[in-house]
C-alpha cells in the first residue's frame, strides 16, 4: 500500500539507488509540488484498518531480499 509519509524524490531514488546497488543519476529539482511524494491511505486506515508495520527502508529491503530469491530459483 505504502505510507503516507512525506519523502523527497531524490531521496528515494538514492535509497532503491544504495539498496538495489545500481548508479543513479537524478536531476535537482526545484519545484516543491513536483519535489515530494506523499500518497493518502487515508482511506485505507479508516475502511481497511491499515496500520503501517514497515519503515521505507524496511520495506525496500524486504523488496530486494524477495527479488534476489526469486532470481535464484529462476
Amino acid at each position: 500500500v505504502g505510507s503516507d509519509q512525506a519523502i523527497p524524490v531524490v531521496d528515494l531514488a538514492m535509497e532503491l539507488s544504495q539498496s538495489f546497488q545500481v548508479p543513479a543519476e537524478v536531476p535537482f529539482v526545484t519545484d516543491s509540488k513536483t519535489d515530494r511524494y506523499i500518497p493518502s491511505i487515508k482511506k485505507a486506515k479508516n475502511e481497511l484498518g491499515l496500520v503501517l508495520k514497515y519503515s521505507l527502508k524496511e520495506s525496500i529491503n524486504e523488496t530486494v531480499k524477495n527479488i534476489v530469491q526469486i532470481k535464484t530459483k529462476l
